[in-house]
């Protein structure tokens, strides 16, 4: 719609031509409506099946709805809100490629594992998931409206009876124009709000608090749907395995685990970020590779084989049969179809029944029904006989109401209902005590062996900078005094010149020996803390930094030196690679954990998997059961947040 330049209002001839053309526009909208489920459904079956190439092929129809909404519902322009594509992956100085734990000879498998997570992770892809789902319903009743009263007033003008309809025919057949481009209008803004970028914190409010309670239902209504559908890919994976068990065809078993224990490791998740349930990974490490005997073959049992291939297929396998883990998956996998598709056919059931049985039909047959003699909620009704105390009741008053407290019911039972999946999931997929106590073992051993790296480490790094610092001016400063002892009967100007240079050699030697303790303990972090410690460091730093400590006293000696190092090692990266003008450090006390973070503006896509200074920060912190979490999406910013239990031995959070 075009509008006035001078007076900002919409010309008549633009406001007749929107409303003439809004039934038909809201009739086309409509009809792509009802494609958006299908379009959902292909996009995750493909994604599911790591297909991707549909999944971003599929983005056109939301496209097509952000220029539609642009061009016929009046809204701004709504640009495309995905993050950026990842990097391509750089090869190593070996020449291979690293994605997380694992090196590959080509790029085409990091590339393709970087694009899984970009389009997992996108809050944008979220959204529109959203909207794909739940346009069918908002489309039938903003944008479907217009054209149904102008079918309506052309149907009660054609063939209804008496003079009321042919009076409210044509009045039938305004209304529909009239109220289109205000409808079409809410249409727009709602696809605007989950198809362009992030919307701005909601304000205040009783409207705000009832649209985030309902969007909150709406994601519970969604998820469990959603976990009914992959409670079926969980059976089908259960059935592979119980076939790979048969005798003859057990060999594939550990293979075979590997994509099962991947699409579990991705429920785990996705039952921590729906409902926040943790649920830990309870797979110990695979064997390690058999060792040669001395005349080069490889010994399995009281058998002998050439090649190493044999021996370690025959020990993943029985690593699998002997792991709780793949049982207790098995189990879960197996009870999915029960533990999952009730709840969520109930749901359905509830809501859709509800709403799409007893709703929405009288919307239409209340005002139709003295002019049309088809009864479309009549056979929706019907099923409600089984309920005697309804009988006596006329059905266009209990049918609405019945079918509203249903979608209602059904809505509010899927938040309880997720939740108790979730802790159904628990049960079953997290860790025995066994393997908590293996896992505990196996991180002790990790941090042992990190420690003792570490503290290698840094005693050769002590003795170089002792090698190459002060004790190099020391040897310089005695080799001058030698010559002292030979000059200063004859040539007492020289030696006093030696003298004074082998004053400035002490004195530097002295200022290298104190930089080198200043590096093993700072002074500042012995005398003054760790929070001023920390704002000394920001002043060091060449960019704009604040610095935020919230420290109410002292924490061990260990841990406040652990913690400096950290934020010292992180700034130091920030002012390296991030490409950053601002950073800010914090440091707070949750309960009885030391947490701190450092946050950047600049380009992100850093990735401790990658190795390098992150991941040794990670070891620093390891032997004081810290954790380590890193939020750098590819554009930025960068967030690397860091907790210490202040009593080492209770893994935090």
């Amino acid at each position: 719609m075009a509008e006035d330049v001078h007076t900002g209002a919409v010309p008549a001839d633009g406001r007749l031509a929107a409303m003439a053309l809004a039934p038909v526009r809201g009739a086309v909208l409509a009809v792509l409506a009802a494609f958006s489920p299908l379009v959902l459904a292909v996009s995750f079956l493909a994604a599911l099946c790591g297909l991707l190439a549909p999944a971003f092929a599929l983005r056109r129809f939301p496209d097509l709805a952000r220029r539609l909404a642009h061009a016929w519902c009046g809204v701004p322009p709504v640009e495309r809100p995905y993050r950026p594509a990842p990097e391509p992956p750089r090869p190593d100085t070996e020449g291979r490629f690293r994605i997380g734990s694992q090196l590959y000879r080509t790029a085409s498998l990091p590339a393709y594992l970087r694009r899984v997570e970009w389009l997992a992770r996108d809050p944008a892809t979220h959204r529109e998931a959203l909207w794909l789902a739940l346009n069918p319903p908002v489309a039938a009743v903003t944008v479907l409206l217009p054209a149904a009263l102008v079918a309506a007033g052309l149907l009660l003008t054609t063939a209804g009876r008496g003079p009321l309809a042919a009076a409210a025919g044509p009045v039938l057949v305004l209304a529909g124009p009239a109220c289109g481009p205000s409808l079409l209008a809410v249409h727009g803004r709602w696809t605007r709000s989950l198809l362009g970028p992030r919307p701005e914190p909601a304000r205040r409010g009783r409207a705000a608090a009832l649209r985030r309670t309902a969007a909150r239902y709406g994601r519970a209504v969604l998820r469990l749907w959603a976990t009914a559908l992959l409670s079926v890919v969980g059976a089908v994976l259960a059935a592979g395995t119980v076939l790979c068990l048969v005798p003859g065809a057990g060999w594939p078993l550990a293979g075979y685990l590997r994509v099962s224990r991947a699409f579990t490791e991705m429920r785990r998740r996705q039952v921590a970020a729906w409902t926040g349930v943790e649920i830990a990974s309870p797979y110990t490490p695979p064997p390690p590779p058999p060792e040669p005997r001395a005349d080069g073959t490889y010994q399995a049992g009281r058998t002998l084989y050439r090649s190493p291939r044999p021996v370690v297929r025959l020990r993943r396998y029985a690593w699998a049969l002997r792991s709780p883990a793949t049982w207790r998956d098995l189990l879960w996998h197996a009870s999915e179809p029960v533990a999952a598709l009730l709840p969520g056919a109930a749901v359905a059931l509830l809501v859709g029944y509800g709403f799409l049985g007893l709703v929405w039909p009288w919307l239409w047959v209340v005002p139709l029904g003295p002019w049309v003699s088809y009864d479309a909620a009549g056979p929706w009704t019907s099923l409600t006989g089984w309920l005697p105390f309804l009988r006596p009741l006329p059905a266009p008053l209990f049918a609405p109401l019945l079918g509203t407290a249903a979608a209602l019911a059904g809505c509010a039972a899927a938040p309880r209902l997720l939740a108790l999946h979730a802790r159904w999931s628990r049960l079953l997929l997290a860790p025995t005590p066994a393997a908590l106590l293996a896992r505990r073992i196996d991180v002790l051993r990790e941090q042992r062996d990190g420690t003792n790296d570490a503290q290698a480490a840094v005693l050769r790094r002590i003795e170089r900078d002792l090698h190459d610092g002060a004790q190099a001016s020391w040897v310089a400063v005695g080799m001058k005094l030698d010559s002292v002892d030979h000059l200063m009967a004859d040539r007492p100007e020289e030696a006093r010149q030696l003298l004074g240079e082998a004053r400035e050699g002490l004195a530097k030697g002295l200022r290298e020996l104190r930089h080198l303790v200043r590096g093993i303990h700072p002074p500042v972090l012995a005398e003054r803390g760790l929070g001023d410690a920390v704002r000394a460091l920001a002043l060091d730093v060449p960019l704009e930094v604040e610095a935020v400590v919230e420290l109410p006293g002292r924490a061990d000696p260990a841990i406040e030196s652990a913690v400096y190092f950290t934020v010292g090692e992180l700034l130091a990266n920030v002012v390296k690679h991030a490409r950053a003008s601002r950073v800010r450090v914090e440091l707070w006390l949750e309960g009885d954990e030391l947490t701190g973070a450092v946050c950047d503006d600049g380009r992100g896509g850093a990735d401790p998997a990658a190795g390098g200074g992150l991941a040794g920060l990670r070891t620093r912190l390891a032997p004081f059961d810290g954790v380590l979490e890193v939020d750098s999406p590819p554009g930025g910013p960068t967030r690397v947040e860091f907790r210490l239990p202040l009593r080492p031995g209770r893994p935090p959070g």
